[in-house]
């Protein structure tokens, strides 16, 4: 093999890494945001919140004035 293919294996080599550095230290910063569980957690909260609320409002005695 001549010198040449080497060097540039070498360097195609050592692109792919860096390459493959940046991918994994671009992922590790990336927010992923709130999971699903908890997307679903808040929905239910709310769900309960708003049920919550409404039975309080038919349960209440209506004002006479």
């Amino acid at each position: 093999m001549t010198p040449f293919i080497i060097d540039d294996s070498r360097e195609r080599y050592q692109a792919c890494l860096d390459a493959a550095e940046q991918a994994r230290l671009a992922k590790s910063v990336q927010n992923p945001g709130p999971s699903i569980v908890d997307r679903l957690r808040a929905s239910v909260g709310d769900r309960l919140i708003a049920w919550g609320t409404l039975v309080k409002a038919y349960a209440a005695p209506a004002e006479v004035g």
